[in-house]
């Protein structure tokens, strides 16, 4: 029986959100905006808009990836709340051009600690020039910092292959779902994924797919591993 999963993307600003589901998905993207009713600091204030896309991915083996992209900066949002129960993973697209990376990274873990505590999380890295070998790492550091695995892979929302790397990254750490025998699979990625660990020697210190299956995530664990 093939098993569902569902997969929130969130970023804050023009990260490439709605871009990367409508990438990934088989289908025609649902795309919806609604004016937010927070307050002025949280971002979503009167006048403010929150957006909400969804789409659809189905593996080789028949198992369906369910794919929810919502803003960076509103994880109290009723929407954000709804859209992120149940989840069973959250990947974080941070925009390698913007003024301050860092920060946004930094904000979106603040907005979905919760959910990123409960569940598995990986970064993708979108808009980096080519000759850029420090955002990177940067937002691996930030990553440690905040406590979680430095998992991180410069993407292009534009780039399906690129992407499929993304979720294999989260997937392979997920396990079986509810009600399912068998972890989730995508087709020729997993090696794909050590190829590109193999050939990308930016820093050396950012989790592979292999430190990634080792970490210890259990309850009362700290979220990665310990590097001292």
């Amino acid at each position: 029986m093939a098993a569902v999963y569902k997969i929130v993307f969130a970023g804050v600003g023009a990260a490439g959100k709605t871009e990367a589901i409508r990438t990934l998905s088989d289908h025609d993207v649902l795309s919806t905006e609604a004016s937010g009713t927070g307050n002025a600091e949280s971002g979503t204030g009167s006048g403010a808009v929150v957006a909400l896309d969804y789409g659809v991915v189905t593996l080789d083996n028949g198992d369906r990836l369910h794919l929810y992209g919502t803003s960076g900066r509103d994880g109290a949002d009723f929407m954000c709340g709804i859209v992120t129960q149940g989840s069973m993973g959250m990947v974080i697209l941070v925009d390698g051009s913007a003024a301050d990376p860092v920060g946004d990274l930094r904000a979106c873990v603040a907005a979905f600690r919760t959910v990123v505590n409960q569940t598995r999380l990986v970064v993708g890295l979108t808009r980096v020039a080519a000759t850029d070998r420090t955002i990177r790492p940067a937002i691996a550091e930030a990553l440690r910092s905040l406590g979680l695995p430095p998992v991180v892979l410069t993407v292009d929302a534009r780039k399906k292959r690129d992407l499929m790397l993304l979720l294999s990254m989260l997937i392979l750490s997920l396990g079986p779902a509810p009600g399912a025998s068998r972890t989730p699979t995508i087709s020729d990625e997993e090696e794909a994924i050590r190829d590109a660990d193999e050939d990308d020697d930016s820093d050396d210190d950012i989790v592979t797919v292999a430190d990634y299956h080792a970490a210890d995530f259990g309850e009362g664990r700290a979220y990665g591993r310990d590097r001292s």
